[in-house]
C-alpha cells in the first residue's frame, strides 16, 4: 500500500495557465518586467514575481509579496464591460486580501518611464500605508 505522501496531485489549471502567461508575456508586460529589473540600478531584482496566483482565483500580472503590491499591466480588452465587472471583482478580492493593487495601461507601460516610475512609487506608498489586517504592519 503507497503512503499517503506519495500520491501525487494533479496541478491546477489556475497554476498551469500562470505559468503559461510567464512564459508567454504580452509586449507590455515584458516591457514593464524590463522597466522594473532596470529601475534604480536593478533593485528591484528577486523583489517581484511575475503573473502570481492569488486566492487562487486570480492570476496577479506583477506581485511583491513584501509589502503585497500588485500590478495589473491593462490592455484594451480591460476597456470592454465583461472585463471591467471581473476587474472590479479582482479589485476587491485583493482588498480583502489586503493586496495593494494598481493598474497600467499598455499605454503607460511603453510611455514616459519618469511617469511610470512615479506612479509605482505612488503604489509602493499606499501599500506600506495600508493597515493590513492579515500580517500586521510593514516594518520596513
Amino acid at each position: 500500500m503507497a503512503a499517503v505522501d506519495e500520491h501525487e496531485y494533479s496541478e491546477s489549471y489556475i497554476i498551469a495557465h500562470a505559468r503559461h502567461q510567464r512564459a508567454n508575456p504580452t509586449p507590455a508586460e515584458a516591457a514593464f518586467e524590463q522597466f522594473l529589473l532596470e529601475l534604480g540600478g536593478g533593485v528591484l531584482k528577486g523583489e517581484f514575481k511575475s503573473q502570481h496566483v492569488a486566492s487562487g482565483k486570480w492570476i496577479l500580472d506583477f506581485f511583491f509579496p513584501k509589502i503585497r503590491l500588485a500590478v495589473e499591466i491593462d490592455g484594451s480588452i480591460h476597456r470592454k464591460p465583461e472585463q471591467m465587472v471581473r476587474d472590479r471583482q479582482k479589485d476587491e478580492d485583493c482588498a480583502r486580501f489586503d493586496i495593494t493593487l494598481i493598474r497600467i495601461t499598455n499605454e503607460e507601460a511603453f510611455g514616459d518611464k519618469e511617469v511610470l516610475a512615479a506612479k509605482l512609487r505612488d503604489g509602493w506608498r499606499q501599500a506600506r500605508r495600508r493597515e493590513n489586517k492579515i500580517i500586521g504592519k510593514a516594518s520596513y
